[in-house]
């Protein structure tokens, strides 16, 4: 191998393993480890949990401290289904590294109301002041999130975040922050 090649991903020597050791304080063995894991959910993976779980599915991340697995999945006045419990998780090798939580809203719920609200920012976003709303879906915390930054809003983009709040109630929260803002596409 050629001394200026990059290290195979997941050796001790990738800089992801190293600024994960760095930053969650664990040995590179354990984040060469939780790296594996992740490079381990491959799209495959992901939309075989997805097709398992149908409008269960409530969104797939990893536990920041962690590191491992998360599936989202909606369980109404119930503990959700145990990962090993699941197909698509067994068949992937993960069902020791991934956790299930319950939450309200299924991925799809929040998808449509992401796409209704970043419509939405667009139009009211554009040729008012410099001051723009931002949005973006957090699967960990089973929400959209409008940022509303902390210069003046139109009367267009203060209507939009008056209205969202009240016809999507808890799928939809809503940060304040400083600055003008910006767009993200969730």
């Amino acid at each position: 191998m050629p001394t200026d090649a990059a290290p195979p991903p997941g050796s001790l020597t990738d800089p992801a393993v190293t600024s994960l050791a760095h930053d969650l304080g664990i040995t590179l063995g354990e984040a060469a480890q939780r790296i594996g894991w992740q490079s381990a959910v491959t799209d495959d993976v992901q939309r075989s949990i997805v097709d398992e779980l149908g409008d269960r599915f409530g969104g797939l991340w990893f536990d920041t401290g962690t590191s491992r697995l998360t599936i989202g999945i909606v369980s109404p006045g119930a503990s959700p289904v145990p990962a090993a419990d699941l197909r698509s998780v067994r068949s992937a090798g993960l069902a020791a590294v991934t956790d299930t939580v319950a939450v309200q809203w299924s991925a799809a719920e929040l998808d449509v109301v992401g796409d209704e609200l970043g419509a939405e920012l667009v139009r009211v976003n554009g040729g008012g002041p410099p001051c723009a709303l931002a949005m973006g879906q957090v699967p960990p915390l089973n929400a959209v999130f409008l940022d509303v930054p902390s210069g003046p809003l139109s009367a267009a983009q203060q209507e939009l975040v008056d209205s969202v709040t009240a016809r999507h109630g808890t799928k939809v929260r809503v940060r304040h922050v400083p600055g003008d803002g910006y767009f993200i596409s969730h």
